[in-house]
């Protein structure tokens, strides 16, 4: 896997589960995927709040 795919495929599915796209709404999922994000390197995923826009 090429370093920090995981991290972005995290940030993709998070903002399908702010934006409700494909998956239920789910705004705590969404957190815990930037979480996971941020773990693996994401910095932008650290200071994103849940719920913001970011595309």
């Amino acid at each position: 896997m090429v370093p920090g795919a995981w991290a972005i495929a995290c940030v993709r599915l998070a903002k399908m589960y702010d934006d409700g796209r494909g998956v239920p709404k789910d705004t705590l999922k969404a957190a815990e995927l930037r979480a996971a994000a941020c773990a693996r390197g994401d910095l932008d995923s650290c200071v994103v709040a849940p719920g913001a826009k970011t595309w």
